[in-house]
């Protein structure tokens, strides 16, 4: 087992709990889950070489810690890895499964029809020049369950509200796509929001990141059996927004 104080030159976040199976991480936004190229090391979640095969960084020790799912680089909020390659599995299908339960906090523009439900939608992967962008296809058998229900709305000057998700699913960019597609952008998202009114925030409330946030995981650990949650406060600056309003 890699020691603790031995992890801590290779993390961009803070530590939330660390046994012999599983490091939990608060991951900041601006972060990625895993480096794309080696220049990216520096601003990834684990600042070490990454094996796309294996799925996994490899420490200059030669020890390994395998990313068990990943979060968008503007996303902040709890990401799971293991330096047990078993675990690391177990967890990845548990994940596919649906098994473990995730919540996301966003700020979006606008407000839903309900104050609570679910967006069931078809996703599709497109991918150009290295570009990558999901894409909603009405009336199509659907792939993706989304679940959400609405903390606060905001309705001054332009309607926003504050939004808690469950995704029953995890297909890249979901959440972002999903809202998007029903009229919910998520604020600073720079693929699926509104360019006109991410603009409008940026310059009027100084919004410098998307407003998504995986603030809580909550699962059966692999190994002691036990279940356990893992939470990451929402973030100062989604607060210091919606006091603005």
């Amino acid at each position: 087992m890699i020691k603790r104080i031995d992890l801590l030159p290779y993390i961009n976040g803070k530590i939330l709990f660390y046994d012999a199976d599983l490091l939990v991480i608060s991951k900041p936004s601006g972060i990625l889950s895993h480096p794309n190229t080696d220049k990216d090391i520096p601003k990834s979640v684990i600042k070490a070489k990454y094996n796309y095969d294996h799925e996994c960084y490899t420490l200059d020790n030669n020890e390994k810690l395998y990313l068990i799912h990943r979060l968008d680089k503007d996303t902040s909020g709890v990401i799971l890895l293991s330096s047990n390659e078993e675990v690391a599995k177990s967890l990845q299908a548990d994940f596919k499964k649906g098994i473990i339960k995730k919540t996301y906090v966003a700020i979006c523009y606008g407000k839903p029809v309900d104050i609570a439900g679910s967006f069931k939608d078809h996703i599709t992967r497109k991918e150009k020049n290295s570009y990558l962008k999901m894409f909603i296809t009405p009336y199509k058998n659907p792939n993706t369950k989304t679940n959400y229900s609405v903390l606060r709305c905001f309705s001054q000057k332009h309607t926003v509200s504050l939004i808690e998700v469950y995704p029953e699913t995890g297909k890249t960019h979901q959440i972002r796509a999903v809202l998007g597609f029903h009229k919910l952008p998520i604020i600073g998202d720079e693929i699926y929001g509104n360019f006109k009114m991410n603009k409008y925030f940026k310059q009027n409330y100084n919004i410098k990141r998307q407003l998504l946030h995986a603030q809580k995981i909550s699962f059966k650990h692999p190994v002691t059996k036990k279940e356990v949650t893992f939470e990451v406060p929402v973030p100062h600056e989604f607060e210091a927004f919606l006091k603005k309003l």
